[in-house]
């Protein structure tokens, strides 16, 4: 749930569940065949790019077979070329409809500028992996991310994930920010807190929204008071714990948020501490990554 008392500083405690955040647009189907979700998907792609990339971009699926869920796990054309991201819970599944090139930008600006950054401080190609929309499964249920970074210790071997991505970055369209931030709950929850921080990106034609969210420190009062949170949201350095959490003790904080339209920007720079990337101390030459109000300005170059 979301605390009603940090509307401007939001706060997220509880389980996740899989449609925590969809809101009434949702369009949803009983699973009959995977031509009906094609057709479905297609609506809600062409929906969007009529209403300039904004809007529903979620179906939630009801009944889905196991050979429906594989399909839609492993084929990316599956929905006919439709982009999508999927994940799902028991039987029941929900697609994320990308609606242009414009988020897969954004993601890729990102990661190239972290990327960057750690190449500068000397760090080869292979102890800083990024692993796309590899699908992180726990019992019967599995998400895709838009992105997500592992360290050396933690990177895919025999093609099984070994440990949860320290990193995470979640894109969507500005109506669907409300289920980007329950989405942030599958990653900590799941990880028992291994994942250190979840960006949520949410896109439109007039402005571009970047939220850095993290979870409090275990010796947190829970709940926190409004005056807790501002004061861990006031520091000049967001440091997630670097401990596992439990997720009955979790609470979830967006720690920053950057906010760029075509003629202002608020909230820069951003900072990714070196050691909750990497879950070991910075060496020589290696230190935090700044995202500079510079960087910001040129991930949204293609939007405005």
């Amino acid at each position: 749930m979301m605390n009603p008392d940090h509307s401007d500083s939001p706060v997220l405690t509880g389980k996740y569940h899989l449609s925590e955040g969809v809101t009434s647009t949702t369009i949803s189907r009983t699973y009959t065949a995977m031509k009906q979700l094609e057709e479905a998907a297609y609506s809600v792609l062409e929906t969007l790019q009529a209403n300039d990339c904004d809007g529903n971009q979620w179906i939630l699926v009801l009944e889905l077979t196991k050979d429906a869920i594989e399909r839609l796990d492993n084929d990316k054309e599956c929905l006919g070329g439709v982009d999508f991201r999927f994940e799902w819970e028991g039987a029941t599944g929900l697609i994320k409809v990308i609606p242009s090139a414009t988020h897969d930008s954004l993601i890729n600006d990102f990661t190239l500028k972290v990327g960057s950054d750690l190449q500068n401080m000397g760090i080869h190609w292979t102890d800083r992996r990024w692993i796309g929309t590899t699908t992180y499964r726990q019992a019967n249920k599995g998400k895709q991310g838009d992105q997500a970074f592992t360290p050396p210790s933690r990177q895919v071997a025999k093609g099984e994930t070994q440990g949860w991505p320290t990193l995470v970055l979640e894109v969507g369209v500005s109506e669907s920010m409300a289920k980007l931030r329950s989405n942030a709950k599958f990653w900590f929850n799941n990880s028992d807190g291994q994942t250190r921080f979840v960006i949520l990106v949410s896109a439109s034609r007039a402005r571009v929204t970047f939220e850095k969210w993290m979870l409090m420190p275990p010796n947190a009062p829970n709940p926190a008071p409004p005056a807790y949170v501002a004061a861990l949201r006031s520091r000049p350095l967001h440091s997630p714990p670097l401990v596992n959490q439990l997720v009955a003790s979790q609470q979830l904080y967006s720690a920053q948020e950057v906010v760029v339209t075509q003629t202002w920007m608020t909230g820069a720079p951003m900072i990714l501490p070196f050691r909750a990337l990497y879950d070991r101390a910075p060496g020589p030459n290696e230190s935090d990554i700044t995202i500079t109000a510079q960087d910001f300005r040129a991930f949204v170059q293609t939007i405005f």
